[in-house]
């Protein structure tokens, strides 16, 4: 425990320094990246409009065989890492 208290107390220094260091680039870059989460906000809504309706029409024209596989590969794999790591 004696050793272990000058390493904590480096690494509590850092983590604070840290903070200090991403509050302070948070509050000088905060109208560059507000203008940007805006301008992206936007561009993302187009993207998901225009593929959810690429993907309605991708949906209605796959083969049953895809659908089927791509439905078992999606209930397949939780089920192998739970098998895979709920060993101890």
């Amino acid at each position: 425990r004696t050793a272990a208290r000058p390493i904590a107390m480096v690494q509590g220094i850092g983590i604070g320094i840290g903070l200090v260091a991403a509050v302070s680039l948070g509050r000088v870059a905060w109208p560059w990246i507000r203008a940007y989460l805006a301008s992206a906000s936007v561009g993302f809504m187009d993207l998901i409009a225009r593929s959810a309706a690429a993907s309605g029409a991708a949906i209605t024209a796959a083969p049953l065989w895809l659908t089927v596989s791509i439905a078992a590969a999606l209930i397949a794999a939780p089920v192998a890492v739970y098998a895979a790591l709920g060993r101890d």
